[in-house]
């Protein structure tokens, strides 16, 4: 794998001894355990056995050229260390993922060029078509992150895109065309806006927004710090903590800030990632927030969209010696039956939180009983997925990482530009860095940010697309063997069929029962694939699919073969899904 780009010299010479610790919130929509929950079953006997998970970088021959511009000019502003994002959605509706990223721009004294937001189809064929020119794609000005969702349920899959003082909303129009339907209640004024998450939050039918907001930043409030005699790059301490904004969907295209009266914006928080789901299976989405430097945070949803804040008594806050980390990218899932975990990339020397939910409802940092603690201290944690890579049946963590002290080899002995790591989940539970056989994409050092996770072929295995922070974007082809261990649902409802998010799906093969979440948000800045994904190790026979639809309903299946993708709707049969998968060369 080429080596990643650093950035440009008068950036590197300005930036001598830069310490920043941008390090985010990351929001997610979780909520609180049942108690009597299982204790997790024996992992299937192939987990031992699987073959080596390998990756091919493909970015280039499959047609994505493109950068993301951080608008540097060696003044060494904040913002400049915190993009890009982007994500793998399927914008034109064919079922082949499609690739958005979101660019950041000039800031005062930028001489270059100022880069553009991008849109690439995917053409079914292994490669991706630059659409850009005509999708009316132009906005905000100082991008940062995706959120992905169809607010007007009419079928298509709208955009949000999150920046440094205002947000964008783009209507999708058909065929990778969008109108920029933004409206001052969706702009997000004023506020450095990071990951963003589409929920419906008080369950009326239409999505609502939450966008995670950082630091109170400014030009004019740009604070001058240095350290050793040299001028760095300021921390998140120097600026005020501001607040997430959740937006609730009145239908027309309306949308009201809610932010106060559903008790989100009383708290303190430097959000950098989003991710939604539901930890007391209740139905109604919590939002947890991973915070940099100041206290995680979890909204717990009592119904209606009104939250309380529940993050210390539920143990999320915070690391085991009671200190509020560095957070950035995040994931989490219904791991076992009843009980979830949540991931969080950490700044470096911090480590990569793995918080496991009890029987009572509370969480604990399981990162060093698991493995995954001393794996991850050297490097500076961004984009975070936890999916099944290997379709074994358990959840592999694959990690973007890259520093912000751009000199941290004289000044902090780290490396600036890191590795990506991939860790794979083992029979006994245990997560073991399978970095050194990934393949080639794995051997390269990136400046790494955001990082999204989806079938890009439709071949059964999952890819990823890392995006560097003044870099390229990089889209890494999982090479898995072919199988049929595998299931993969794309869950939609409504009369125009538009994505289920925040449906739940549990899959029972060979006596164990695995949990997937609709929805496409997590990880840092990103936007990734909302079907849902099942390995099913050695004994590749589903013997059920439960589905709890957002609005309640609950339906069973018995009748779906395994290696293929299915579409499922409420009160209908399961119908194989329409679109085939490409072929894929030999690794």
């Amino acid at each position: 794998m080429k080596m990643g780009s650093l950035p440009s010299p008068s950036v590197r010479l300005a930036a001598r001894g830069a310490a920043a610790s941008i390090c985010g919130l990351a929001v997610a929509t979780c909520g609180l355990a049942l108690s009597g929950c299982p204790a997790r079953p024996p992992a299937p006997s192939a987990s031992a056995t699987a073959p080596p998970l390998r990756f091919t970088d493909i970015t280039e021959s499959g047609g994505v050229r493109w950068r993301h511009v951080n608008g540097s000019s060696g003044r060494l502003y904040y913002p400049e260390l915190a993009g890009g994002g982007g994500g793998l959605v399927d914008v034109d509706g064919d079922g082949w993922l499609d690739v958005v990223l979101v660019n950041s721009g000039p800031l005062p004294g930028f001489k270059g060029a100022r880069g553009a937001h991008a849109l690439y189809l995917n053409n079914r064929k292994g490669g991706w078509r630059n659409v850009t020119g005509g999708s009316g794609l132009r906005g905000p000005a100082y991008g940062m992150g995706l959120a992905a969702g169809d607010y007007d349920g009419d079928g298509k899959v709208d955009l949000y895109l999150t920046g440094l003082a205002e947000g964008r909303l783009y209507r999708n129009l058909g065929g990778g065309r969008f109108q920029d339907v933004t409206t001052p209640a969706v702009r997000n004024a004023g506020h450095w806006g990071t990951s963003a998450s589409w929920t419906d939050v008080d369950r009326d039918g239409r999505l609502d927004l939450f966008i995670g907001n950082y630091v109170r930043w400014s030009v004019e409030k740009d604070t001058p710090c240095n350290r050793r005699g040299f001028r760095v790059y300021c921390g998140p301490g120097s600026y005020p903590a501001d607040h997430c904004v959740l937006l609730a969907n009145q239908g027309g295209g309306r949308f009201i800030d809610r932010s106060r009266e559903a008790g989100v914006a009383g708290a303190p928080a430097k959000a950098l990632g989003v991710k939604t789901c539901d930890i007391d299976t209740d139905g109604a989405p919590d939002l947890l927030v991973a915070c940099d430097l100041v206290a995680n945070l979890l909204f717990r949803n009592r119904g209606g969209g009104a939250y309380e804040e529940i993050g210390i008594e539920r143990g999320v806050a915070m690391d085991d010696r009671g200190l509020a980390r560095a957070g950035m990218g995040i994931a989490a899932h219904e791991e076992d039956p009843g009980r979830w975990s949540v991931w969080i990339g950490n700044l470096t020397k911090e480590g990569t939180a793995y918080y496991r939910q009890s029987e009572d409802g509370s969480f604990a940092d399981a990162a060093a009983s698991q493995g995954l603690h001393p794996g991850t201290l050297n490097v500076l944690t961004f984009g975070l997925v936890a999916q099944d890579l290997d379709r074994d049946g358990y959840l592999d963590l694959a990690l973007s990482n890259g520093h912000i002290d751009l000199l941290a080899e004289k000044t902090r002995d780290e490396a600036v530009l890191q590795p990506a790591l991939l860790f794979r989940r083992q029979p006994d539970g245990r997560l073991v860095d399978v970095t050194a056989g990934a393949g080639p994409p794995f051997q390269g050092r990136y400046m790494g940010r955001g990082l999204a996770c989806g079938d890009v072929d439709n071949d059964g295995d999952l890819d990823l697309l890392l995006i560097e922070n003044n870099g390229p974007a990089r889209l890494w082809r999982n090479d898995a063997p072919a199988s049929s261990s595998w299931l993969g649902l794309d869950c939609r409802w409504g009369a125009s069929g538009s994505t289920a998010v925040g449906a739940r799906v549990a899959v029972t093969c060979g006596g164990r029962t695995q949990v997937r979440w609709v929805g496409g948000d997590g990880s840092y800045l990103s936007a990734s694939d909302p079907r849902v994904f099942f390995g099913l190790g050695a004994g590749p026979q589903v013997d059920a699919v439960e589905v709890r639809w957002p609005d309640g309903r609950t339906e069973r299946h018995t009748t779906m073969a395994p290696g293929k993708y299915w579409r499922l709707e409420p009160g209908r049969s399961p119908e194989p899904a329409s679109y085939a998968a490409s072929s894929k060369p030999a690794p």
